[in-house]
């Protein structure tokens, strides 16, 4: 059967990656269905550790097949933030952020773990561990003014589905300093998790 156009765009992305030796992980979405409820979603999130002599061997290994702007990209370098590409044949977009713009970054990078997509469970790649995707659910969730029902469900599905692997400890010493404490707490009870 053949791969949905998101997953193979996903897995192009990340074998790149590897073989231009960029360390990478991917989160959002995609990550998130992977430990929780699977939903449909048009993008891929990849957080990266980008260095300065791999922009332009990114930017020739991307063009061709993708829209990529160097300039963007050495922006997005320069302000520790992100960039996107679009594959030109489908049209989807890849989101690349760069690492160090968010002090959840170098846990993500550092506990990210080895899976595959069910659909694909013979090509693995790095992604973002189930109790980092938790906590940076709930950080987008509040950067968005607690109002994105799908941030909110992505948290929840993640921690039904996870739950019982899922390392409390680290998830609640991490969400403290972020003041993410409260809403935690709060996922946690609607999940089942928490008392």
């Amino acid at each position: 059967m053949p791969l949905s156009e998101a997953v193979e765009l996903t897995l192009r992305m990340a074998e790149l990656l590897e073989k231009l030796g960029i360390p990478y992980v991917l989160g959002g979405s995609m990550a998130c269905g992977i430990h929780g409820e699977p939903r449909p979603t048009q993008d891929s999130d990849f957080l990266i550790r980008l260095s300065a002599d791999r922009v332009r061997p990114l930017v020739q290994a991307l063009t061709g097949d993708f829209y990529v702007e160097e300039a963007a990209v050495r922006e997005a370098l320069s302000r520790k933030g992100s960039f996107n590409v679009i594959e030109l044949k489908t049209m989807r977009k890849i989101d690349l952020f760069q690492e160090g713009g968010n002090p959840l970054d170098a846990a993500q990078m550092r506990r990210a773990v080895s899976a595959a997509f069910e659909e694909a469970p013979d090509r693995k790649l790095r992604i973002t561990s189930a109790e980092d995707i938790v906590l940076r659910k709930l950080d987008w969730y509040r950067r968005g003014r607690m109002v994105s029902d799908r941030q909110w469900r992505d948290v929840l599905g993640v921690l039904k589905v996870s739950g019982p692997r899922l390392d409390l400890k680290y998830i609640e010493e991490t969400a403290r300093p972020l003041g993410l404490d409260e809403l935690l707490n709060r996922a946690l009870k609607e999940s089942g998790l928490g008392t």
